[in-house]
């Protein structure tokens, strides 16, 4: 190999090994900072469930200072067996996140005004089309009505199945009802129009769909219900308490 051959090559692998350590360096320096945006990110979710009061006049965010005071202030987290529905040892060291409902501990977010426990919320999570879809769900204090929902982390389709983030699909859930005659209702996402479907009225609990979205509502209609129904012995529990 000719000698302006040799430096081209060790000139080129070395840029490439300092481009990789910058990226490294970069990399290491900036994930505390995803990692608290991150959970920053799960807290206003939380909240945004709740209705609570997490936007601007504006219409941005709050800032993430005033998530953490609001969630400090009015949010107790809990893990509770599915079995018993009793709360876990205080001890028991598990993450409180969205994600696939686990069968050991469930997570439970009790919001609290003067210490007085007024709503519950649980993460919900499953499959849409293209991939998992996670947010949260709220109840009022007697674990029967829906408060909220949100919805904020997902792979479905822009202007199509990422609709589901928006108001106009989660405001429908507000009022609703998960139990009659002392069973867990079904959640449904109708294809088209619930008054259309359903003019006598739905069976369980169901919204509109988005059109464009069907196999997107059928995910969140088979999650919703199979995340509830695994909730159901907590409720019970809590609805003693």
């Amino acid at each position: 190999m000719r000698n302006n051959d040799t430096y081209t090559v060790v000139y080129a692998a070395g840029i490439c090994l300092i481009s990789s350590l910058l990226l490294a360096v970069t990399a290491s320096g900036l994930r505390q900072q995803q990692e608290r945006m991150a959970e920053s990110d799960r807290k206003f979710n939380v909240l945004k469930s709740f209705q609570a009061d997490v936007f601007r006049p504006d219409g941005g965010r709050i800032g993430v200072e005033q998530i953490e005071e609001m969630y400090a202030n009015h949010v107790a987290e809990g893990l509770y067996s599915p079995a018993s529905g009793e709360l876990l040892d205080p001890n028991k060291k598990q993450e409180m996140k969205s994600g696939p409902v686990a069968s050991d501990a469930l997570p439970v977010y009790r919001w609290t005004d003067e210490g007085q426990v007024s709503k519950y919320a649980i993460p919900i999570s499953g499959s849409g089309l293209w991939g998992p879809i996670y947010g949260y769900l709220a109840l009022d204090r007697g674990l029967e009505t829906i408060i909220g929902v949100s919805f904020y982390r997902h792979q479905e389709t822009p202007g199509l199945g990422a609709e589901i983030e928006k108001s106009s699909f989660t405001q429908p859930f507000q009022g609703q009802k998960i139990f009659k005659n002392d069973s867990l209702r079904i959640v449904e996402v109708v294809k088209g129009r619930v008054a259309d479907r359903y003019p006598s009225g739905a069976p369980g609990v169901a919204v509109d769909g988005i059109s464009g979205a069907t196999i997107t509502g059928r995910g969140v209609s088979t999650f919703m219900t199979r995340n509830l129904q695994s909730y159901d012995r907590v409720f019970r529990a809590l609805r003693k308490n």
